[in-house]
């Protein structure tokens, strides 16, 4: 796994992702790439302001000056561990950045929070790590974020076992 991609919403779900990737990333020596999608609806959201480029803009530069904080401590605390530390900001739908993300730059595994993740829920996967883990071509993990590193121990590997078509 010489490829993560991990993306960031800067939830708390997503950070604690981001802490299992660069867990299995120190292990691998791998590079890690953070990504953050500005997606419509976060466009949206800023819609009702009176100076929408503006607005969007700084909220461009806020995400991308986060990102490469967070990119920085993260070479700066792992050391020689990790290959490198990278970001990308992007802007459209988020499975559809993913997918795009993930051919081009030729990713061998995605490090995602989970969320919804409840005793009655254990059986089933939250609507955006489901959609994830069908559209992308590579790995997917998906960390629920009430989870902690702890190094990896067990994996399970879902399949549907249907041949590609």
């Amino acid at each position: 796994m010489k490829k993560i991609l991990c993306p960031v919403d800067f939830s708390s779900a997503s950070l604690n992702a981001l802490e299992f990737a660069v867990g299995i990333g120190e292990h691998e020596k791998s590079c890690i790439t953070l990504v953050n999608i500005f997606t419509p609806s976060d466009f949206n959201k800023i819609l009702e302001k009176q100076h929408v480029k503006e607005e969007y803009e700084i909220l461009l530069n806020i995400a991308e000056s986060k990102l490469k904080a967070m990119a920085e401590e993260i070479e700066l605390l792992s050391g020689s561990k990790l290959a490198e530390c990278n970001y990308l900001l992007k802007s459209g739908e988020t499975t559809e950045q993913l997918a795009e993300i993930v051919k081009e730059g030729g990713y061998d595994l995605i490090v995602t929070g989970m969320t919804g993740h409840s005793a009655e829920k254990r059986k089933y996967l939250a609507g955006k790590a489901q959609t994830i883990i069908r559209e992308m071509g590579c790995p997917v993990l998906c960390v629920p974020e009430d989870y902690s590193y702890t190094g990896i121990k067990k994996l399970v590997c879902a399949t549907d076992y249907q041949e590609e078509g």
